[in-house]
Parts: structure tokens; C-alpha cells; sequence
């Protein structure tokens, strides 16, 4: 870093440092400057692939370009006259609201007072159309063509009390726990399985109408084992497990297996959720 208001100083060489995001300090501090002290650019962050442009935040673009530093996403208006990090900030409150609202399927499911509470206060701060075009935003023919795969490949076990799918190879890992929110959603369904393979790793998503079973704990147990990483609730619940040389499609039909066995459901080929025509 050069010269800053006539005070001079120099950046150190890069030093290892635990996890993802290093800093790279200083090897001196900044002069005061008539007893005013910069802190906010004594330093440079960046992650395990050097790469740190991006302390202002990522520009959402409905499309998304990476070459540009854009994401996909949607812009959400916002109110420069709170602190930062406040609730009322209408970014953070279309955040919290949607979080809410699709965590608890409409305050339909694993929902408290407090939820209520706060998905009515946030209501009135939040940008309406940001959120609309969150909740339905333009999607790739990619997209329908894997619900077609999902609903295709989809099997019914313990009388239609469990819907198991393995997606294959997926184009974003993103798709798997819509798909499982989705099959759980029918009728007489007592739980629904997705999995589908990226970049190496397996993942999956685990989604219940029963309230005897903690998701989070079920997936926990199943994957610890097989080296995955895994999180959820009551409810809901996914994981990721790296392949390691294991075909995607063996790994989930282990995976299957293991939660048959866990929710006592029948084993065996599964019936088709959609019977093909002859």
C-alpha cells in the first residue's frame, strides 16, 4: 500500500493462518494522521485461493457473471440511515423474512411465538419485489429438465410412505433439497430422500412429516460415518459426502439403504412415483 495522506507505509509478506480467510498484515502500524487512525484499510482479506475483492459485497445481477463480479440474485433497496446489521436495514429484514417464511413452509411447520412475532414485524420492512423475485425467479431449462429426471426416477417405498429419488449428476447442488421439499409434499408421504452428485461429492437432503424423528440427528448418524458433513432440524436436514473414488450411484444406494433401515421401511426396488407408459 503507498503513501496515505503523506504517511508512508508497507504491507507484509503474506503469513499462513488456520482456516479458509488469512490476514495479511501490516508489519507496521499506520501513523496517525491529526489523530485519525484507517484502520478499515490496514489490511487485505482474502480466502485459501488469494482472491479478496469482494469486502463491498458481490453485485447481484438477475443473470449472474462471474467475469464481472456479479452473482445472480436480486437487488433489495436499503436504508443508509440505520446501523449497520439492523433489522430494519430493508436488505437484512427481506433476508430474515424469507428465511422465516421458507424454514417454516409459511409458519406451516416447526414454527414458535417468536416466529410469528418476528415475520410480522418484519413485514412492513420488507422490499416486496425483491422478495417476489426471490421467491420466483427466472430459471435455465436445466432446471425442468431435472424435475423431469427427479419425478422420473422417484420411488415410492412403505406404501407410498417414503419417496426415495437419486437425481445423478446434478447441475447445481442447489436443486437437491427443492426436490426433496418438494416430494415430501405428497399425499401420504411420511418422509422423502433426494441425493445428487457435484464436483466430487454427494449430497443430500432429508425432509419429515413425522415430529417422532429429529432429521438433523438421523442424517448426522447416517453420514458421520461415511465422512460427510451434515446439519438440519427437526424436519429438515442435508449433508455432503465426498466420493473418494466411490461410483455416485453406489454411495446412494448405500445412503438408501441406511435410511430404510433407520425409518423400518421395507426395503427392496421401489415402486415408480410416475409408471411409465408401455
Amino acid at each position: 500500500m503507498g503513501g496515505l495522506v503523506g504517511q508512508q507505509s508497507t504491507r507484509a509478506p503474506p503469513r499462513p493462518g488456520g482456516g479458509e480467510f488469512v490476514h495479511h498484515g501490516l508489519d507496521q502500524c499506520i501513523q496517525s494522521n491529526c489523530g485519525i487512525t484507517y484502520f478499515p484499510i490496514e489490511f487485505q482479506g482474502v480466502n485459501s485461493a488469494n482472491f479478496g475483492d469482494y469486502a463491498d459485497g458481490f453485485q447481484p445481477d438477475p443473470v449472474g457473471n462471474t467475469t464481472t463480479n456479479k452473482v445472480k440474485g436480486c437487488t433489495a433497496t436499503d436504508d443508509l440511515g440505520d446501523p449497520l446489521g439492523s433489522p430494519n436495514e430493508a436488505q437484512l429484514a427481506t433476508a430474515l423474512f424469507y428465511g422465516i417464511k421458507s424454514d417454516t413452509r409459511d409458519l406451516g411447520r416447526e414454527y414458535d411465538p417468536a416466529d410469528i412475532d418476528c415475520y410480522n414485524w418484519l413485514f412492513p420492512l420488507v422490499d416486496k419485489p425483491a422478495l417476489s423475485r426471490i421467491e420466483h425467479p427466472s430459471v435455465p431449462a436445466r432446471y425442468f429438465a431435472a424435475y423431469h429426471q427427479a419425478y422420473e426416477r422417484a420411488r415410492l417405498y412403505g406404501g407410498g410412505e417414503a419417496v426415495l429419488v437419486d437425481l445423478g449428476e446434478v447441475y447445481v447442488p442447489e436443486i437437491v433439497p427443492e426436490v426433496a421439499e418438494k416430494l415430501v409434499s405428497l399425499d401420504g408421504s411420511r418422509w422423502s430422500l433426494a441425493t445428487g452428485s457435484y464436483k466430487g461429492e454427494l449430497y443430500l437432503s432429508l425432509r419429515l412429516n413425522d415430529r417422532r424423528v429429529n432429521a438433523g440427528k438421523l442424517v448426522r448418524e447416517v453420514c458421520a460415518p461415511l465422512g460427510g458433513s451434515a446439519g438440519g432440524h427437526g424436519a429438515m436436514a442435508g449433508a455432503r459426502v465426498p466420493l473418494r473414488g466411490r461410483a455416485p450411484e453406489e454411495l446412494a444406494a448405500e445412503i438408501f439403504t441406511a435410511f430404510l433401515k433407520a425409518l423400518h421401511v421395507r426395503q427392496g426396488p421401489g415402486t415408480p412415483l410416475v409408471p411409465l407408459e408401455p
